[in-house]
């Protein structure tokens, strides 16, 4: 039981860990306090070594889109506070935990829906190296996030 109590907490930390890493990843970027959010651009932006006008352009697109995911990213922090409420509650209610949980996947979707524009336009503002150096280095960054979960699977068996 403690095993199972173990492996689903880490479960449950690593889902909530990378969720919202992965929406703040996409949601970021420009340089400290100018960027979505006034979050600082991640290091992958970094490396597609862009144009001061490129880096312009983007900022553009990221203010311009800024009144729109702000209250998503809202919703969504708070939806996702409410579930974890919920599992941390002293008993297990799960009738309120599945709709808390649809809750937040349909926030979570209304946020994807926002990015992909997102996405869109500041990929058209890429050169197609630069493209291609982003994709590159979204599998490096798929490739740590699997390792990182196989990594906590070994150490939960050794345990």
């Amino acid at each position: 039981m403690v095993n199972k109590l173990k492996a689903l907490t880490v479960v449950v930390v690593t889902l909530a860990f990378i969720g919202l890493n992965v929406q703040l990843s996409h949601a970021f970027t420009g340089h400290h306090r100018s960027g979505l959010f006034g979050w600082p651009m991640p290091r992958f932006m970094k490396l597609l070594d862009l144009t001061d006008e490129q880096k312009q352009e983007i900022k553009a697109i990221l203010q311009e889109n800024q009144p729109i995911i702000q209250p998503l990213l809202k919703e969504f922090a708070t939806e996702r506070r409410a579930l974890r409420d919920l599992l941390q509650a002293e008993t297990i209610d799960e009738p309120a935990i599945q709709t808390q949980a649809a809750k937040v996947a349909a926030s979570e979707a209304d946020l994807a829906v926002e990015r992909a524009h997102i996405h869109k336009a500041i990929h058209s503002v890429l050169t197609p190296e630069q493209q291609l150096r982003f994709k590159e280095l979204q599998k490096k960054r798929d490739r740590r996030v699997d390792k990182f979960i196989s990594h906590r699977a070994k150490v939960l068996k050794e345990e």
